[in-house]
Order: C-alpha cells, then structure tokens, then sequence
C-alpha cells in the first residue's frame, strides 16, 4: 500500500512539474504557422508551333482575376504568338477560390482561308506563387495544357466557340490545387 501511495504521489508530483514548466518557461518561442496572405499567379497564352491556321482562324479571350480580386478581360492576339498576363499580388481571405477561363471564337468567315482541313492549338501555363505577410514563397503549383486539333472545315462551327477553364484553391497555408 505505502508502495503504491508513493509511485502515484511521484506520478502526481511529475505531471505537476510538467504542467508548471509548460505554463512558465518563455525559453522556447510558441510554434507559430507560416499563414498565406497574398498570391501571384502568371497565365500564359502560346500558339503552337504545328497550328499554323490558329491565327487566322480564331480570336482568344482570356478571363481572369485582376489585382483588386475583380475579373478583367484580355484579348490575346495569336498573331503575336504570347501572352502572359501577371497580377503581382491578390491579397483575399484563404481559403481562396478562383479560375482563369480561356474562349475562343471563330473569326469572320470572309476572312478564313478554306482550306479542307485547319490545324489550331493553344498551350497554356498557369503557375501560382503563395505568399506569407512578409513576402515570403510558401507554396507553388503550375499546370499546363497544350491540344493540336486537326478539323474539316464543316467541323469549325460544331467545336467552336470553345471554352477551357482552369480552376484552383489556395489553402491559408499556402498550399496550391490547380483543376
């Protein structure tokens, strides 16, 4: 009996001590969280090199959030072969959600070559950098897409306007999922 008295009073006497230390020791900086406050996103818009009908054939509009976390709008002209686009920084309340939307459209028939067969193709790359208060990287992430598509002129109109969306989240510690 005096045997088990003693080894729960030492367990007691322990976990006080524990508790105490815990409560009282500045020694040791609290664990802090690195949080996301800012994001930077980059879109790029390319012709590719074996879609030499993409410039003459379609117009492409890309929807995207703009610095102030509003959408704005930007025609990237094929002819000029790339685009990006880059709002330095989006500061929102994580988690956060938001898309890039790509149209394109056909482009006034007098002025498409006929031709029994068109080849078009866009690449896109959309790269997201997260950021903590101080400016500091916390998270990446970056998808691209790139499609050649070979079509008969009767098909142009049953494929087009055509609509590709990338959609993505970022968590409050920084971490990036790009759909």
């Amino acid at each position: 009996m005096k045997r088990v008295f003693l080894q729960s009073a030492s367990i007691i006497i322990g976990l006080a001590a524990i508790v105490h230390m815990a409560s009282c020791d500045d020694s040791f900086p609290p664990v802090v969280t690195p949080q996301a406050s800012a994001y930077i996103y980059e879109f790029t818009v390319q012709s590719l090199d074996d879609a030499p009908d993409q410039s003459v054939m379609l117009r492409t509009e890309v929807q995207g959030p703009s610095q102030k976390g509003e959408t704005h709008e930007v025609f990237y002209d094929e002819r000029d072969t790339f685009f990006t686009t880059t709002p330095r920084s989006i500061t929102t309340d994580f988690p956060a959600l938001g898309e890039i939307t790509i149209v394109q459209s056909l482009r006034d028939e007098l002025k498409r070559p006929k031709k029994s067969e068109y080849q078009v193709g866009l690449q896109y790359k959309l790269s997201i950098i997260t950021l903590d208060s101080q400016g500091r990287r916390l998270g990446h992430c970056e998808k691209t897409y790139d499609k050649i598509f070979y079509l008969h002129d009767e098909d142009l109109k049953q494929l087009y306007p055509r609509t590709k969306i990338f959609k993505y989240i970022i968590y409050s510690n920084g971490a990036v999922d790009i759909k």
